[in-house]
């Protein structure tokens, strides 16, 4: 498997939780990024997160799509 379908999912998620902070008048000041084996997988259930602090609290869509990308490459692993 290639990170990019990942990628593609993960920065679909971060611009709508952008959209939304907008929406409320709200900003992030971190992104949490979670990923999770399929559970009908074979083999040991393995999930992996990170935090990535934001350096300043922001409602910024590149931004928030940026540090969820840089979670996304610290916590992936290919197989």
């Amino acid at each position: 498997e290639t990170l990019q379908p990942f990628s593609e999912a993960v920065s679909e998620f971060a611009s709508v939780a952008a959209e939304k902070l907008w929406g409320q008048g709200s900003v992030a000041w971190e992104v949490l990024v979670f990923i999770r084996m399929s559970l009908f997988s074979q083999g040991t259930l393995n999930s992996r997160s990170v935090i990535v602090p934001l350096s300043r609290r922001t409602g910024d869509t590149s931004a928030l799509v940026s540090a969820a990308r840089a979670g996304l490459r610290a916590i992936y692993q290919t197989g």
